[in-house]
């Protein structure tokens, strides 16, 4: 290093030289608790990716990586391009203790995951800016989906440090036969239909109607909650039934609780949220007209917290806590009645849809297949009622006869979607031309891991019935198994188990757990789904629609002088180059004159908002194949791009405390709605003592 770059680097650690930058350098930041480092120039490119090695955008990444190694290794300034796959996708935390250690051997240069992570690197200083390559980003992308790198903790000068790769939004999954019947109880109890929406209305009731083996099962599902008073049903004879209940949150709420009193007495629901945070923020936006400043504020005295204020919300008469009562009283009721269904922390309303115990969910477009069911399913997330754990077991698969295809298997596995893969008593091996043992979604154990294979052997000698599940509550001490507090007998820890990602599994034998095969009628199938985009307004005066939107991002990375330019050279690439021809075996497809970043989303079946993508004048997902997942998500980011004043994005503050806030919603959600299902009192005083014990600590 120079005399020079010695001392600006000595400046820039005491902040004298806030306002100069370098091109590659990000500019020092307030939030800033550790002083940036450089990395050892190893000759390698890093990125660590949070997709799978096994999904699409896992093979497509591989492929893009190989063929910028192969093409571009005579490019001047070029250093080669490797992926390390993030052990535990996006919540892997391991990079962040490696930038806390300043391990200047083992980091990255690039990054795949959400943009707040960006704000984490910036308590470091160790963000790397794309600002070189800004014009083709902008000829990219709208600055609706770029404008995020503004409001990062710690980038001021809001310069680009993630690049938008996917994105998902959320859509509401709906089972036919189950609406329909509520409907149609709904007019037998006095409830009217809207002229315009007869059409509408009887489309649901023909599903319910016309299948009289599935029509059975249902009734017979519901039956036990039935409601026989009918002076406790006189509400609804005043409503009035129109299918735009479905395009705003008020009149959403009002349905599922008018429907709710048919069925009271059972843990049926009417409508279920997979992220209870997700549904806090967009009613916020909603409220507020604008994500900006709804829950959280910016306060440039607090920068500790990135420049943001996330107690604001918990602060008696702050326009973020009204907003927030607002919020809660607009659910409370359908979560004291039952009308509501709250996920989360890996427990998703689909389960429940996609066997008739739920007629609405709202999740992420990305988990459109999760919403119907193709084949014969099976129930076996519950323990048995002698256990007394109301909890359903989370990522649970039941152990079935192997596969005669799969010799050196165990066990089939199925999962609670009706997917089956295999199960291997030896480590997994990616999938490839020559080695076909594996498929890509089977699962095996680690390299070397000697213990865990003979306890699948084990398992596999024993003819083991039951399932084996990775679900947080699970623990072993002293060789026993336990579920919270609740011994398990008869249950044993297995080891880690997976493809990329491997987590802790457990077996819990049948004996403990209530298993029920399902039939066709007892299951959605696909042509007895519709799906709809999920509300985006609070009432139906709200003024704009607000779209939530996730998905990973590219985010940049300072290592050293030569692998920062071989980088930007890199990502430039990424976004521009079409000269190359990209080929894939599984699924077969070929690419010609595509960029990099428009192969990689295209093959793995995301959305990435392109202006060119985004310019079609005809939804490219709206035929009867297409997936109805994209379609709905298609319209609303052409909206957001045609249209954003009155069409906006609704996304997490990019600062280190965004997921401590997440959890604290979440967590008081999923409070109020466990006081609910054991008949407790919870009030909004709760909720936010709830949010204030996670959010203040």
């Amino acid at each position: 290093m120079t005399n020079k770059k010695k001392i600006l680097s000595v400046l820039a650690t005491l902040g004298v030289l806030a306002s100069i930058s370098a091109p590659l350098i990000a500019a020092s930041c307030s939030i800033s608790k550790g002083t940036r480092f450089d990395q050892e120039a190893d000759g390698k490119i890093k990125i660590l990716s949070t997709w799978s090695d096994t999904n699409n955008q896992g093979k497509a990444l591989k492929v893009i990586i190989e063929k910028y190694n192969e093409t571009q290794k005579d490019t001047p300034g070029f250093i080669p391009v490797e992926v390390i796959t993030a052990g535990k996708g996006y919540s892997d935390d391991d990079w962040e203790a490696k930038l806390k250690a300043k391990d200047s051997k083992a980091f990255f240069n690039l990054f795949i995951n959400y943009p707040t992570n960006a704000s984490k690197l910036a308590q470091y200083n160790m963000n790397l800016s794309f600002e070189p390559i800004k014009k083709y980003i902008d000829g990219l992308f709208d600055e609706s989906f770029i404008e995020i790198n503004k409001k990062i903790a710690g980038n001021p000068k809001g310069e680009y440090w993630t690049i938008p790769t996917t994105r998902s939004g959320e859509m509401n999954s709906v089972n036919k036969a189950v609406l329909g019947k509520l409907i149609q109880e709904l007019k037998e109890n006095g409830a009217t239909v809207d002229p315009e929406s007869e059409e509408w209305v009887k489309d649901f009731m023909d599903q319910y109607n016309n299948n009289a083996d599935e029509k059975q099962f249902i009734d017979k599902t519901w039956e036990s909650g039935k409601e026989t008073d009918k002076e406790k049903l006189k509400d609804l004879k005043t409503y009035v039934i129109k299918k735009d209940f479905l395009t705003n949150y008020k009149d959403l709420f009002k349905f599922a609780t008018l429907a709710k009193k048919l069925y009271p007495k059972n843990n049926n629901y009417i409508l279920g949220f997979d992220s209870f945070p997700n549904l806090a923020y967009l009613l916020a936006a909603s409220l507020n007209n604008s994500v900006n400043e709804s829950l959280v504020v910016k306060d440039k005295n607090n920068q500790k917290d990135g420049g943001y204020n996330f107690t604001k919300l918990v602060e008696k008469d702050s326009e973020q806590y009204k907003r927030l009562k607002e919020i809660f009283d607009l659910v409370q009721e359908g979560i004291a009645s039952k009308a509501i269904f709250i996920g989360g922390s890996g427990s998703f309303g689909s389960a429940k849809l996609t066997t008739h115990l739920m007629a609405m969910n709202i999740g992420s477009t990305a988990g459109y297949t999760y919403t119907f069911l193709e084949e014969k399913g099976a129930t076996f997330n519950k323990f048995k009622e002698s256990l007394n754990i109301k909890d359903d077991i989370k990522f649970a698969k039941l152990l079935q006869e192997k596969n005669s295809e799969k010799p050196d298997s165990i066990f089939s596995i199925l999962d609670g979607q009706g997917h089956k893969n295999n199960l291997f008593a030896e480590a997994y091996q990616q999938p490839t031309k020559e080695n076909k043992k594996f498929g890509q979604y089977d699962i095996g154990t680690k390299e070397n891991d000697t213990t865990t294979i003979n306890n699948l052997k084990k398992l596999a000698s024993d003819n083991a019935k039951g399932i084996i599940a990775y679900d947080k509550k699970l623990k072993e001490k002293d060789g026993k198994v336990y579920y919270n507090d609740t011994l398990l007998e008869g249950a044993w820890y297995i080891g880690e188990l997976g493809n990329n990602k491997f987590f802790k599994n457990y077996f819990i034998p049948d004996t403990l757990i209530n298993v029920k095969v399902l039939n066709k009628t007892q299951i959605l199938e696909k042509n007895e789904a519709a799906w709809f985009a999920a509300p985006s307004k609070f009432n139906d005066q709200s003024q704009t629609n607000q779209y939530t939107l996730q998905g990973p991002s590219i985010i940049g990375i300072h290592a050293n002088d030569s692998e920062d330019k071989a980088t930007i050279q890199f990502v430039k690439w990424l976004l521009t180059n079409n000269e190359e021809t990209f080929e894939f075996e599984k699924p077969k497809k070929s690419y010609t004159k595509k960029t990099p970043i428009e192969v990689l989303a295209d093959y793995g079946s995301y959305l990435v908002p392109f202006k060119t993508f985004l310019s079609q004048k005809t939804n490219p997902f709206d035929t009867n194949n297409g997936n109805k997942a994209n379609k709905i998500l298609f319209e609303e980011l052409k909206s957001i791009s045609d249209h954003p004043k009155t069409n906006k994005i609704v996304e997490d503050v990019p600062a280190p405390k965004s997921q401590t806030l997440r959890n604290a919603l979440e967590l008081a959600a999923k409070n109020a709605f466990n006081k609910a299902n054991s008949g407790e009192v919870y009030d909004f005083d709760n909720f936010i003592e709830d949010i204030k014990t996670v959010i203040t600590k």
